[in-house]
């Protein structure tokens, strides 16, 4: 078995093994999303299921680079930090929701600016670092283009 399939198959497994225990937590600490009143009406069974999801995920991708840690290179790692930031962002919007009672959470304007700050911080290190490149490959067609 490939590093890259047993690194997936061991985030799979951190995650569903994870899940039942994170729910019932945040359900204990009745960290569940209100639904507004002038939503539909099915939309009530959603009532106080939790939220904070994404941080179960973002655990289990953790654990999972952690046992292969020898695959670790600069592009998996800027990914690793790419992919905690967003998570802290969707952390963030998650807690205002739940602990401040905002039904909705951090700002569309908020939010879209957080996202592209840190995208914007990911590419500039990438390039700075030569992680990430300008270049353009098409498959199929065979194009490659040095931007």
């Amino acid at each position: 078995m490939t590093n890259n399939i047993l690194t997936a198959l061991i985030s799979f497994i951190v995650t569903v093994a994870v899940s039942p225990i994170a729910i019932k937590y945040l359900t204990k600490l009745k960290f569940g999303q209100e639904i507004r009143e002038i939503g539909p009406e099915w939309h009530n069974k959603k009532r106080g299921t939790p939220t904070m999801g994404g941080i179960v995920v973002i655990f289990s991708v953790l654990v999972a680079t952690a046992f292969n840690y020898k695959l670790l290179s600069p592009k998996l790692l800027l990914v690793l930090v790419s992919s905690v930031s967003f998570g802290i962002i969707g952390f963030i919007d998650d807690y205002i929701k739940v602990v401040l009672k905002r039904n909705l959470g951090l700002t569309a304007k908020q939010k879209s600016f957080l996202q592209v700050l840190v995208a914007a911080v990911v590419l500039v290190t990438g390039l700075n670092y030569g992680i990430i490149s300008t270049n353009i490959f098409i498959p199929f067609l065979k194009i490659y283009k040095d931007l």
